[in-house]
């Protein structure tokens, strides 16, 4: 009897080792990415910055939760030489109105020039600074 019941313990033991074995477990691809920074200087200059990630990209979202990815997230860089010249032309005149009501209805993109309040979006209170500048004219120096 004893032997009945040790030969079924292990019966049961190996059933249950080799269910859970066939069970298949799923670890769906990810990375965590430290970033890490560099602080370098020489002379007078000094320069900052952050290594970014390889598959930085758009935010992920699941249920309540959302984490944008990328090269510092919600920070935007502007690299406009003349604000309200939308079209890079040098000129800030008719050439530049449909980029700036693209930007005010689509944000995202080359934006940087028709964010004239500096707020970090385009909106309403840009919109009186463009036709400002747009009725001003100019030549971007």
């Amino acid at each position: 009897m004893r032997r009945i019941m040790r030969t079924i313990s292990l019966l049961l033991a190996t059933l249950v080792l080799t269910t859970a074995a066939r069970a298949g477990f799923d670890i769906p691809w990810s990375s965590i990415d430290g970033g890490g920074s560099q602080h370098m200087t020489g002379g007078v200059f000094e320069l900052s910055g952050t290594t970014g990630q390889w598959d930085a990209g758009a935010s992920m979202a699941g249920g309540a939760w959302q984490v944008a990815g990328g090269f510092w997230p919600g920070v935007s860089v502007s690299s406009c030489g003349c604000p309200a010249d939308l079209n890079h032309d040098g000129k800030i005149n008719g050439g530049d109105i449909q980029s700036f009501v693209r930007c005010m209805t689509s944000p995202g993109g080359d934006c940087g020039c028709a964010d004239l309040n500096g707020s970090g979006n385009v909106g309403a209170a840009d919109l009186s600074l463009f036709i400002s500048a747009l009725t001003a004219g100019g030549i971007c120096s």
